[in-house]
């Protein structure tokens, strides 16, 4: 089953217009609102929703979790730069937006169970080495079912991660071993107007 937060339906909201930090805690909903960047200071816990409306959230090495029910809602202008993660029980042939952390999965072939995607952007999240050059977001993703899902994959990024690769350009890549080598996989088709 899911695991919903059932704390207070409370809302943090941080509203200063210049740069503000915040404690790691469990919140139920949490906004930004009014510009700036918002630096995070230990494990942040998301029961419902992260909703950033004007500014930025940057996590440094903590890291935002989603409830397994739990959304993010950002924009290009508007943002995460860090980690994020999210785990919940993935089911056979249904198309998953694991709340909105920007990887879609819809697994034909066989359920993928309890799935933990983690989510690192920003300049730190640049891989290369295998390419010329990496955009500023990846993931990693972790099933129960190692076996073959015959998942197809929805890869979302905002254009200013795109660190000077053309959208043209773009192809994914897998690595199995923690980015020490990478295959590349292509893709099937691409929406360079959607991201």
């Amino acid at each position: 089953t899911q695991t919903k937060y059932t704390g207070v339906n409370d809302s943090f909201m941080l509203t200063g217009s210049g740069s503000q930090s915040y404690s790691g805690f469990s919140y139920y909903r949490f906004i930004v609102n009014n510009g700036g960047v918002k630096t995070q200071n230990g494990h942040v816990f998301i029961g419902d929703k992260l909703l950033l409306s004007s500014g930025l959230i940057n996590t440094g090495t903590d890291t935002i979790q989603l409830d397994s029910l739990a959304t993010v809602q950002e924009d290009n202008n508007d943002y995460v730069i860090g980690n994020m993660t999210i785990t919940r029980d993935l089911l056979k042939g249904i198309p998953y937006t694991n709340g909105n952390i920007g990887l879609d999965i819809n697994a034909a072939t066989s359920a993928p169970g309890w799935t933990t995607i983690f989510r690192k952007t920003g300049i730190d999240a640049t891989q290369d080495g295998f390419c010329s050059q990496g955009i500023q977001r990846y993931f990693d993703v972790t099933t129960a079912n190692r076996g073959n899902l015959g998942a197809g994959l929805v890869f979302h990024y905002f254009p200013h991660e795109l660190n000077g690769v053309n959208k043209s350009g773009l192809e994914y890549f897998r690595s199995d071993d923690k980015g020490k080598t990478w295959i590349v996989k292509g893709y099937t088709s691409s929406d360079t107007a959607n991201n």
